[in-house]
Formats: C-alpha cells, sequence, structure tokens
C-alpha cells in the first residue's frame, strides 16, 4: 500500500493544467512504483523517500511500513 498526497495539489496536478513540479514527482513515484511491482525490477529508493512538496507520504510494504 503507498499514499502520496502533494502539498497544494489538486486533481488536476497530474495534467498540463497542473503545476510541472508536481507532475514530475508523480511521474517519478509512478515509474518506480511500476518497475518494482510488475516488470520486477529492484526497488528504488525513492518507493520510501519523501520527495519535495510531498504533504503526506505513507506505504506498508514488503519494504517496511512507514508514515508521514
Amino acid at each position: 500500500k503507498y499514499y502520496v498526497e502533494f502539498d497544494r495539489m489538486g486533481h488536476f496536478a497530474w495534467t498540463d493544467f497542473g503545476r510541472k513540479k508536481a507532475r514530475k514527482a508523480i511521474i517519478a513515484y509512478s515509474l518506480t512504483f511500476m518497475n518494482y511491482y510488475v516488470k520486477g525490477e529492484p526497488p528504488s529508493p525513492s518507493l520510501t523517500q519523501v520527495m519535495p512538496g510531498v504533504a503526506l507520504f505513507r506505504y506498508a510494504s514488503e519494504l517496511g511500513n512507514s508514515g508521514r
């Protein structure tokens, strides 16, 4: 389980209408997640690290548990 909430971002943060900084972080988290859980690649540190602009980050997986 992973949950990421970005500071001052709304529903359209990931679109062209959103802020580029948030969109880059959303893409980075998404690719890291997919590479690990779908492609079976080794886990990237970003699966368990808080990126700039993140207001809330939680995960509970075989990589550990965390909350912020």
